[in-house]
């Protein structure tokens, strides 16, 4: 009798019950949504990753943002954005050592196998990312100023 009622409940289960699609399933939040924030030092860059679950199919969108390498002296001036932000953070005089700081505090671990990208912090990824494209918009500026005016201009704003 054990035996039938056991074959019976997996005939059930199994054969005739209609399967379940785990997408049609009313879930208030996604099961998988992650970002991640990663450093490269071979290559000077700050990728973030994100990881999002939609209708059941795994999708990841990244952006880059590179470290300038023609970073002058005024980035690391005492009242610079870029330099608040490191002395928030960390106690490093250098983006790179700032960064190398985080991976230290993050376990060296790696998001992927095959690549030399560690994590990092994801609060100071995100400043610093917010930090560096305002310095490139204002390099742009600058740029697009001596371009219009034929030297280096300086704007007053009172």
């Amino acid at each position: 009798m054990r035996y039938i009622t056991i074959f019976l409940s997996l005939f059930l289960l199994y054969g005739c019950a209609t399967k379940v699609d785990t997408n049609t399933l009313a879930i208030p939040k996604n099961l998988i949504q992650k970002e991640y924030y990663t450093y490269d030092a071979h290559e000077g860059k700050i990728s973030a990753y994100f990881f999002s679950n939609k209708q059941g199919v795994l999708h990841v969108s990244s952006y880059i943002t590179y470290i300038p390498f023609d970073i002058d002296d005024t980035l690391y001036s005492p009242f610079s954005s870029v330099k608040l932000t490191l002395d928030r953070y960390t106690k490093a005089d250098t983006i790179e050592e700032a960064m190398e700081e985080s991976v230290q505090k993050n376990a060296q671990r790696k998001l992927f196998l095959n690549k030399s990208e560690y994590i990092v912090d994801r609060d100071f990824a995100f400043d610093l990312i917010r930090e560096i494209q305002n310095y490139n918009k204002k390099q742009e500026r600058d740029d697009r100023n001596k371009d219009k005016f034929g030297g280096s201009v300086m704007i007053i704003i009172p």
